[in-house]
């Protein structure tokens, strides 16, 4: 395979995935966020071997991605060519992902987060073009988090010892948030724990189900809903407002992506889906938490 760096096209649409979904962080029973999801019987755990040329691209597209995080590190605080370098980023997530799973990695784990980093950096890429930096920036964050767990599957596969470039902090070089609300009334505290006890119980009722997939389509709709009146909802008291919004936006969307999938009768694409959803609520429930003195948890 040929390595070419080059700008890409990159779709507008947001959380759009260029693959199907695969799983990431499984659906968490007895309380463990991060246990794999039980193995698909017609799905490898692994993926086949690599060539020499393969595994060359790996490195190749891996190395670049770096450095454009190290690029938009130095970038995020103005917001000057943000935009053009997370295309740049996103392309090159596109090209690692045509390059092959590495070894020992569960490719359908692998390949979910490589596509979603992709359409991340394509959109973050767009909200800066618009003008939204506060957006881009929170949205920024994200993607540079969610690549650590893509260079562990690198390094254990090819014994590199790939690391994100240090950065002194995310709060400290990111655009000055809207202030944050300084108290709630009693009807915007009961709003927000509202839907937080709806987003629990549906996650509660979800992960009975997704073994069988029976009515997950229906309770994925319910559970956007909560996503999104959780957005339009007062924001909890110490919560940045740009990233706890587009957290609560992103599940929604997410939540949405996976009843689609299961309409359409593809679970193994809706689950995996489901696992991401499922992860990224734990730091949702923790804003609500910290801003309201609750104790929300997945269970």
């Amino acid at each position: 395979m040929s390595i070419h760096r080059g700008m890409k096209s990159v779709s507008a649409l947001a959380i759009s995935l260029v693959v199907t979904l695969g799983t990431g962080i499984a659906p968490a029973h007895a309380g463990v966020v991060t246990s794999p999801m039980p193995a698909v019987a017609s799905q490898p755990l692994n993926a086949p071997a690599l060539s020499s040329s393969d595994i060359r691209d790996i490195k190749q597209y891996t190395k670049w991605i770096l450095e454009d995080i190290k690029a938009l590190d130095e970038r995020v605080g103005d917001g000057i060519g943000m935009s053009t370098r997370l295309t740049m980023l996103a392309g090159n997530y596109r090209d690692l992902l045509a390059s092959g799973v590495p070894p020992k990695a569960k490719a359908s784990n692998y390949k979910a987060r490589v596509a979603t980093l992709a359409n991340f950096a394509a959109q973050a890429s767009d909200e800066y073009g618009n003008g939204d930096e506060t957006s881009g920036a929170a949205r920024y964050m994200v993607i540079r988090k969610q690549t650590g767990p893509v260079l562990t599957m690198i390094n254990k596969g090819l014994g590199t010892k790939y690391r994100l470039p240090g950065f002194a902090g995310e709060t400290a070089t990111t655009p000055t948030p809207s202030a944050t609300p300084a108290g709630l009334s009693a009807s915007d505290i009961d709003g927000i724990k509202t839907y937080a006890d709806r987003v629990v119980r549906d996650i509660t009722e979800l992960d009975i189900r997704v073994q069988d997939g029976i009515g997950m389509s229906t309770r994925l709709g319910m559970l956007a809903g909560d996503y999104s009146n959780l957005l339009n909802a007062a924001v909890p008291t110490g919560a940045d407002p740009a990233t706890y919004k587009a957290r609560c936006q992103t599940l929604a969307d997410f939540a949405n992506k996976a009843a689609d999938d299961y309409s359409y009768g593809d679970g193994i694409a809706g689950s995996a889906k489901y696992a991401v959803i499922r992860q990224e609520t734990v730091p949702l429930l923790a804003a609500i938490n910290a801003g309201l003195g609750t104790t929300y948890a997945l269970p």
